[in-house]
């Protein structure tokens, strides 16, 4: 992503299954989650927690941003902004966290291999 011009590095990027949201009963707090039609092949799409909006496009709305890794990566659009959880514990404030589709990995990041969050 940019913000003022610079690339923004400190998100915490989650790669996660379709129904990750659904599954941890995890809001949408504008535009949308992940759904079928989002898949291996498609517009490479992504979910943003509200914290990351807040840090990142500060007042605009994210929904229709585009975010990518570096020059080399693809740009990825954010299709939603997700409730915040506290993914880093109780006593941890909840950081901004980009959340990409499993499945379109390949495609984002060259096939290399992360880990999944399901």
């Amino acid at each position: 992503g940019r913000n003022g011009g610079r690339f923004f590095s400190h998100r915490q990027v989650r790669f996660v299954s379709p129904r990750y949201f659904e599954t941890l009963s995890i809001a949408a707090r504008r535009g949308r989650l992940f759904s079928p039609d989002d898949r291996a092949g498609s517009m490479l799409v992504a979910v943003v927690n509200e914290t990351a909006a807040r840090t990142i496009w500060a007042d605009a709305d994210p929904v229709g941003q585009r975010v990518r890794f570096g020059n080399a990566y693809p740009w990825i659009t954010v299709i939603g902004v997700s409730a915040d959880t506290r993914s880093m514990g109780l006593q941890s404030p909840p950081p901004a966290e980009l959340f990409i589709l499993h499945e379109q990995m390949p495609a984002i990041v060259g096939g290399a291999a992360r880990s999944m969050y399901v």
